[in-house]
């Protein structure tokens, strides 16, 4: 489909808990909405002995249509593979591509094309384009395939500014990848509150959470159960963190200040004036938000879009 002004050019991460079989009146890939698209769609049939990667990319619904904004809209990626005995955990067969029109209807169920009273939508699949993997891109795995799907998204600068990033406390440093003791000394002595480590069934990722309330802090840790090791991902400092980022931006630092010290980094595209500063993209990087003119919390690590 066309995509107008009212649609934001970024992808997001659509994650669902299992992978699906399409079948009619049974469980479907992606979210309801993007599955009733298919269901009504010509496709149906098509797609309804495949197997989808619970993992999707797609497009979001700008700002011009306040009651929907945020929300998930088409052209729809994902793998799948045929189900069988045959299929091998992580092996998939097909990128498979569909293509939608959007529809907006007003609270009262009437369609509509003003954009302060659309308050639902329905899409229709126009399109579904399926592209056989080589043998070697087949095996992609069940975890990497995220990683796969949006390496045109995450990358580069994004990568750079995760791995380069600090951020300073008491003139100790906190950054993506320190391991769990490396971390626990520079908190000391601060009280820290460790979660149960849980599986993410969307990725297949061991999660750890870590809350320190006297520092106003949270720390996600990426668990390897066999290896007994646990990596700092994310880092989330509140309104009453004392953290400072390497070039000098802390809780209650002007907008403008933020703007200064990250002008060649910031995200043009995916930041919002006067709510987020992005320095990387919406899915990896350093999330400045805005309240008031003045930073109100700091995010480091992998967006929770």
């Amino acid at each position: 489909m066309k995509l107008h002004s009212w649609v934001r050019r970024a992808t997001f991460i659509l994650m669902l808990t299992t992978a699906c079989s399409l079948h009619a009146g049974g469980s479907l890939p992606f979210r309801e909405d993007v599955a009733y698209a298919i269901e009504r769609s010509p496709f149906a049939k098509t797609l309804s002995p495949l197997e989808f990667h619970p993992v999707a990319t797609g497009e979001r619904i700008g700002k011009g249509y306040p009651k929907l904004s945020g929300g998930p809209l088409g052209p729809y990626e994902c793998f799948a593979r045929m189900p069988g005995k045959e299929s091998q955990p992580g092996v998939y067969d097909f990128r498979v591509v569909v293509s939608t029109k959007v529809t907006f209807f007003d609270e009262e169920g009437n369609e509509t094309t003003a954009e302060d009273k659309a308050a639902s939508k329905t899409e229709l699949a126009t399109g579904v384009e399926m592209v056989a993997l080589s043998e070697g891109d087949r095996k992609i795995g069940d975890k990497d395939a995220e990683a796969v799907l949006l390496s045109e998204v995450i990358g580069g600068i994004e990568n750079e500014v995760v791995e380069n990033e600090i951020f300073y406390l008491n003139g100790k440093a906190l950054r993506s990848g320190m391991k769990a003791m490396e971390v626990e000394a520079a908190l000391k002595p601060a009280k820290i509150v460790r979660g149960k480590a849980e599986m993410q069934e969307a990725t297949g990722d061991v999660i750890e959470m870590w809350e320190i309330e006297s520092l106003d802090l949270s720390l996600a840790f990426v668990v390897d159960p066999e290896k007994k090791l646990k990596t700092l991902a994310n880092i989330s400092a509140g309104p009453g963190s004392k953290i400072e980022t390497s070039r000098g931006i802390r809780i209650g630092s002007p907008e403008s200040r933020v703007t200064a010290a990250y002008q060649d980094l910031i995200n043009q595209r995916d930041s919002t004036p006067g709510e987020t500063l992005i320095i990387g993209n919406m899915y990896l990087g350093l999330f400045v938000h805005i309240q008031k003119g003045k930073v109100a919390s700091l995010y480091l690590g992998m967006g929770a879009e």
